[in-house]
């Protein structure tokens, strides 16, 4: 008989284990017990390889408010043989945000309508952040402005319950099967031409790295122009250009140091795919796990930075999402020429080889670093950022308060941010945000007259409703009741 997922897909007794193991899971992180309170199915040992073909292996996160569809649906969809090497699921937008900002997933199955915060609008938060997993909504509701918005959100399937577990399991195959052809896409390499290019590109990438590594050895004037041409290499000698290094920090489980030209082959691609037309890209390998780019424009334009800093940041966690291989990233933020290649490279090389952890984003603009012939400070330690951001916070509390501004702010990579604030004061970062917020609050309902919009207001909360929950949910009463109580 084909099971179906309606409002509960388990037994009595299913659903009583289901609610007994989350129970247990929240007393084990209540007890400091770490990754204990979203219960997760780890497939990671399941085997990965079919006779000689690499079987990649993806993760899948569900997220639906009822415990016992959510823990049904991992149950089942885990006992197929579907290339998934981690099942997690959360029961609300809040905690699946955590975790997609700990580790990346490809495939999001979730409910529509959650408290809070729904489906819909957990994923539009999702694709502005540039995440682009598949997502599946499994919803009881077949409103049409929901089916517009899912659409134009680019969702993948949109499953009315009652749904078959045959067809779940249908659009999770899809799902996966699309994730292969954009791998196969962007790793896709033409033996035909590489060898035919070989020689040509290791010329080039021998040139292209002296201007780094020995700009003393490069003679001046046209013959750079004339080498360039030679070499069929798109940058013009007499434009400034972008300069940016990545470091392999991690090379995932399904690569090793003996795929460093691969990787790199995939780096070019794909940043080259997103770079629009009028960009101009070369790849230089320094050594086995260093990549330098050069980024020049046809028409340079004071938005060519955030363009460029944008693709690059793309690329490092699209290569992670992708690929499972961490990257370190130091980018210039402002074009210089051929002639201070070689300074600004050991300046920023420098940058890479001091700094700890993996996945790291810096931006080496003109205003926030020194020049190459000055006296460079050290870069400031986590601790030290991190207090930095606690008070940038406490005094922008009515600003946008989002990860993605704040990493943008502070010129590191969100993931890497979020990650860094966990790891040094045990805390995290929007539960950080959302306490400041309420106590500033707080302190501004006792001024007398203050209204409760205007105390929302100045703590960046537009919707006074929203607000009061919020507040309600912190200090177990509501904005009015805490008025009332310290007025008496």
């Amino acid at each position: 008989m084909t099971r179906r997922i309606a409002d509960c897909g388990m037994s009595t007794n299913d659903c009583c284990a289901a609610t007994n193991r989350r129970e247990a899971c929240t007393s084990k992180a209540m007890n400091g017990e770490p990754g204990s309170l979203l219960f997760s199915i780890d497939l990671h040992n399941r085997a990965t390889i079919r006779g000689k073909e690499m079987i990649r292996m993806y993760r899948l996160l569900i997220v639906d408010d009822e415990p016992s569809i959510v823990e049904g649906l991992a149950q089942m969809i885990s006992s197929h043989e579907l290339p998934l090497k981690e099942i997690r699921f959360a029961y609300s937008a809040g905690e699946a945000q955590e975790y997609m900002e700990r580790a990346l997933f490809d495939i999001v199955l979730a409910d529509i309508r959650m408290p809070r915060i729904s489906g819909l609008e957990w994923i539009e938060s999702v694709r502005k952040a540039g995440w682009k997993c598949k997502v599946i909504f499994l919803t009881g509701h077949s409103d049409f402005e929901y089916t517009k918005k899912a659409i134009q959100l680019g969702v993948n399937d949109y499953l009315l319950k009652p749904v078959d577990d045959e067809e779940i399991i249908g659009s999770l195959q899809r799902a996966i099967h699309e994730l292969d052809q954009s791998l196969d896409e962007m790793m896709s390499i033409s033996k035909a031409r590489q060898k035919l290019q070989v020689s040509n590109d290791n010329l080039k990438n021998q040139i292209l790295g002296d201007l780094l590594l020995q700009p003393r050895n490069i003679p001046p004037g046209g013959s750079i122009k004339s080498t360039l041409g030679l070499l069929e290499v798109s940058l013009d000698e007499q434009g400034d250009v972008f300069l940016a290094l990545m470091r392999i920090d991690y090379w995932g489980e399904r690569f090793q140091a003996a795929d460093a030209a691969l990787i790199r082959f995939a780096i070019h691609n794909m940043t080259e795919e997103m770079l629009e037309h009028g960009f101009h890209l070369e790849t230089i390998s320094l050594e086995n796990r260093l990549i330098g780019m050069l980024v020049q424009s046809d028409s340079p334009s004071p938005r060519d930075t955030d363009k460029i800093a944008f693709i690059m940041e793309s690329v490092q966690n699209t290569v992670f999402r992708l690929l499972g291989v961490s990257l370190s990233v130091v980018f210039r933020s402002v074009p210089i020429n051929w002639g201070e290649l070689g300074p600004y490279y050991r300046l920023m090389n420098e940058q890479l080889l001091h700094s700890t952890g993996t996945g790291i984003w810096m931006d080496m603009g003109g205003r926030e670093h020194a020049a190459p012939s000055a006296t460079r400070s050290e870069e400031p330690a986590g601790s030290v950022l991190i207090e930095q951001l606690k008070s940038y916070v406490i005094h922008h509390l009515s600003e946008d308060l989002s990860l993605d501004i704040l990493a943008r702010r502070f010129h590191v990579n969100p993931t890497y941010l979020s990650r860094l604030f966990k790891q040094t004061t045990d805390e995290v970062l929007s539960h950080y945000i959302t306490k400041e917020k309420m106590n500033a609050a707080r302190q501004l309902l006792l001024q007398d007259g203050m209204k409760v919009s205007e105390a929302a207001r100045r703590v960046g909360y537009h919707n006074p409703n929203y607000f009061a929950k919020v507040f309600r949910n912190l200090f177990g009463m509501s904005p009015q009741e805490f008025k009332a109580k310290m007025f008496l």
